[in-house]
């Protein structure tokens, strides 16, 4: 036998059921669904000291497929003025985001329960009742909550246009200026307060007179390179502006997904190479955005795949007649060994022939991806070394922190590539390498 009960923890509903046997989500579900009116009431599971809302979250959480319902205590919140006093009692931390949806007027003027909610998240502000966006605390209360301040977009205009108000919200987070009122987006005072608080990307929101403004930009560069992707279209292409910005990047390291420069700036300076070639240096895939003849450029291509080998995707195969550059292109990548892999997959197929038979580039392909085995040539492919090296390399090093349904094709996959190895070599009975097979196979 279940029982539900109120929040007031009078008696509400009994179920008879053998709480110590499992039942599964969709037959639980049945059972409310056929006692319980889902529109009158909140349903709160608790378990230790988390609440739920519905049963799915419920399972969800378990990982299971099947629950034992003396695990739970199961509650249901009326709308009455019993349980609203009640509720208020109730510490913030408990408040689930779907038990407070302001059902009612009552609850969406009760400033008790408005600041319980905002406190648990400040995505209620906007829920509650226009008399109550008014107010001082609540408003407070809500900003303090959520480091982005979103709940400022909905408050009053009266207090959007207000400088005083906003100034304390604006020296919490210089990005809030983005809520101030479009009378208030120039003031000197504001701006000025707002670059003094992790303005990081709080150009965005400043009017185009800031964006526009030489002098106002370039100390704000130097602070903030990223603002380069709000300021003007005319300075985002002064030669002078690009550089400082470049260098900074530089300064802060900052350039390892920063893309927006040369996707930014016009033809003419994208084929610049004094500006181009310490953004490749940077970061390599910035050679997406080259054109022209520096996508030909020796120096360029060089500084593309030092910084990030697998951009060797997006140079041109003339360079790939130079063995030096080809295992310069299978060095050390940003990513780890097992997922270099979908990267190397058709490496050595894209090679001449006589790359296929140089030793040095086919293992070392074959450490990138085992699968370029099958395109290296009939001399290699019965070298015992490079037979064990692709055997070596089909991955298995990461299989323990699969999930456990992940594994089964995992597996499956991996003794694959170690078939299709055996299949291309007339080595496959050699007892060094069947005994580097079964090697392989145990670990999983």
């Amino acid at each position: 036998m279940i029982t539900i009960t109120k929040m007031t923890g009078d008696k509400f509903l009994t179920i008879n059921y053998d709480k110590n046997i499992p039942i599964e989500y969709n037959e639980m579900k049945k059972i409310f669904d056929k006692n319980i009116q889902i529109n009158s009431y909140y349903m709160l599971i608790k378990d230790n000291d988390k609440i739920y809302t519905n049963l799915y979250d419920i399972y969800e959480i378990k990982f299971n497929k099947s629950i034992i319902l003396d695990d739970l205590n199961i509650i249901y919140l009326p709308y009455d003025k019993k349980d609203v006093e009640y509720i208020k009692k109730i510490p913030s931390y408990q408040i689930t985001n779907e038990l407070i949806d302001f059902p009612n007027e009552e609850l969406r003027n009760d400033k008790l329960f408005v600041l319980m909610a905002v406190n648990h998240n400040s995505i209620y502000y906007e829920k509650i009742s226009d008399k109550l966006k008014y107010d001082k605390q609540i408003i407070h209360n809500a900003v303090m909550e959520n480091y982005e301040c979103k709940c400022l977009e909905y408050i009053p205009y009266e207090y959007k246009n207000n400088k005083e108000f906003m100034k304390k919200y604006i020296k919490y987070n210089g990005c809030n200026i983005r809520y101030v009122s479009n009378e208030l987006k120039n003031d000197e005072e504001l701006v000025n307060l707002s670059i003094e608080n992790e303005f990081r990307n709080g150009l965005e929101y400043l009017s185009d007179y800031y964006k526009d403004n030489e002098d106002f930009i370039k100390p704000l560069l130097i602070k903030y390179p990223r603002c380069f992707e709000y300021i003007s279209k005319r300075l985002q292409n002064k030669k002078e502006i690009i550089m400082l910005c470049i260098e900074k990047l530089k300064e802060l390291n900052l350039d390892q997904n920063y893309n927006k420069i040369l996707s930014l700036i016009n033809d003419i300076n994208k084929n610049d190479k004094e500006i181009v070639l310490p953004l490749i240096s940077m970061n390599g895939y910035h050679i997406l955005y080259i054109i022209g003849d520096l996508l030909l450029d020796k120096d360029i291509v060089y500084a593309a795949i030092k910084n990030d080998p697998t951009t060797y995707k997006y140079i041109d195969i003339s360079f790939f007649n130079n063995k030096e550059f080809i295992l310069l292109c299978l060095g050390n990548s940003k990513y780890s060994n097992g997922y270099d892999e979908e990267n190397y997959e058709y490496f050595l197929e894209g090679l001449d022939k006589k790359f296929k038979d140089d030793k040095e580039i086919v293992i070392a392909s074959i450490k990138k991806c085992c699968k370029n085995f099958i395109h290296c040539s009939k001399r290699l492919k019965n070298n015992k070394e490079v037979i064990l090296t692709a055997i070596n390399n089909c991955y298995y090093d990461f299989y323990n922190n699969m999930e456990e349904n992940d594994k089964i094709d995992y597996i499956k996959k991996r003794i694959k590539n170690i078939d299709i190895i055996l299949e291309n070599t007339k080595l496959k009975n050699d007892p060094d390498i069947l005994n580097q097979v079964i090697k392989k196979i145990r670990i999983v």
